[in-house]
């Protein structure tokens, strides 16, 4: 990687102390090294106009399913489908993402750990993609929802398979509090408690011994209370949150990734899941937005997931269409995401020194978030793409192929 200048952009640095200015950015290797207003262009191996042009930090996504991801029928069937198709699928999902502008991603849950597979590959540069941070195969209850998830009964068996998941290269630990929606509400609520505190207090022990945290898909009042009394780093979904809800987040440091995008497009017939889904999941959309509201006044830590059906400009709708405004929305999907992996000094915002993922938008994205649907160039760790030069190489195009894994440090 060489030096590259965008020039003529306007910047947004999605940090709340910072201004949205007009101006140059200098990229050198993997980093932002200079931020200014006409720099020079000399000794730059790559200088690129992007005057009308909106420059925002590259988007995080914090919930994702590479292996699932915007399939069209029953998850099951996708699946059963083995692990040679879902291998191709999450490749051709992580290659969109980047295309989408999405440079980082969390994934929360693929079948037999696909997903270190395809971080490897990103790594290692025989394929271009978002940076990954991978949750690999979840741990629930014996008998849990989960498609994907090992299945665990007793303190025991979670320690085990958590330290496993460690052993096997897993930056995040991935479980379920509750179940998926329900056919009938039980107090009110179409959902119900999954594992148990203590089969939970045993997994958050575990991977915070070996320096991992702990995302949570939970909903239902009483259980998001209990799980983020734990103290776990990210409630997924949060559906039921309520005010005491919010304050023990709060209290605990627990952030939320809501994921409205993916419990909106799944009931959605386009998407063929089966009308008993559809019609179940219909069950959450109006609690989930409730949740969110009453998360946003309450000042709950909220960063930006889409889950399987899920997708970054629908996300971003929603969050502002329930009461976000639009600069929170973006910092929700850059500098607080960043933030929930522990890379907010890395990542998340347009600032000399960080790795330097940007995404170029035509237009002005505060004024029109539609713009997202169309970025102009995305660059992730220095490299600049267009978007139609985010494909697998042929191998022999660069000489670089696979020149080894690389990492933040």
């Amino acid at each position: 990687m060489g030096t590259s200048l965008l020039k003529k952009v306007g910047v947004i640095p999605c940090d709340v102390r910072d201004k949205h200015f007009i101006g140059d950015v200098l990229i050198e290797g993997d980093r932002i090294k200079k931020i200014g207003r006409d720099l020079p262009a000399s000794g730059a191996d790559q200088v690129i106009d992007l005057e009308g042009c909106t420059l925002l930090p590259g988007f995080i996504d914090l919930h994702v399913h590479l292996t699932f991801r915007r399939t069209v029928g029953p998850i099951t069937d996708t699946l059963r489908q083995g692990d040679g198709l879902n291998i191709i699928r999450s490749v051709r999902n992580a290659l969109t993402l980047l295309r989408q502008g999405v440079t980082t991603i969390r994934e929360t849950g693929s079948s037999n750990n696909i997903s270190l597979i395809i971080r490897e590959a990103i790594s290692r540069k025989i394929m271009p993609g978002p940076r990954m941070l991978v949750a690999g195969t979840p741990v629930t209850i014996t008998g849990g929802h989960s498609y994907t998830a090992m299945q665990c009964s007793g303190r025991d068996e979670f320690q085990k398979t958590v330290r496993t998941l460690i052993n096997k290269g897993v930056d995040w630990v991935k479980t379920f509090g509750s179940n998926d929606p329900l056919e009938s509400p039980v107090d009110g609520e179409y959902t119900r408690p999954e594992v148990t505190i203590p089969e939970l207090e045993v997994v958050v022990s575990a991977a915070r011994h070996f320096g991992r945290k702990v995302a949570v898909h939970t909903m239902g009042s009483k259980c998001i209370r209990a799980v983020a009394g734990l103290g776990v780093n990210s409630i997924e979904h949060g559906i039921y949150l309520d005010e005491e809800g919010a304050d023990v987040m709060i209290r605990n440091n627990v952030a939320l990734v809501p994921t409205l995008s993916g419990y909106y497009e799944t009931t959605l017939p386009r998407w063929n899941r089966g009308e008993k889904w559809r019609q179940h999941h219909q069950n959450l959309v109006e609690p989930h937005k409730e949740s969110f509201k009453t998360a946003l006044k309450k000042g709950v830590f909220i960063a930006l997931g889409t889950d399987s059906a899920g997708e970054l400009l629908q996300e971003l709708r929603l969050m502002t269409q329930y009461g976000m405004p639009v600069s929170e929305a973006l910092r929700a999907g850059t500098i607080h995401a960043a933030t929930v992996l522990g890379l907010q000094g890395q990542i998340g915002t347009i600032e000399p020194g960080k790795i330097a993922d940007l995404v170029a938008l035509r237009g002005d994205v505060l004024a029109d978030l539609e713009s997202i649907r169309n970025p102009v160039c995305i660059v992730q760790g220095g490299r600049v793409f267009r978007p139609g030069d985010i494909r697998l190489p042929s191998g022999d195009e660069s000489g670089d192929s696979e020149p080894g894994a690389a990492k933040i440090t």
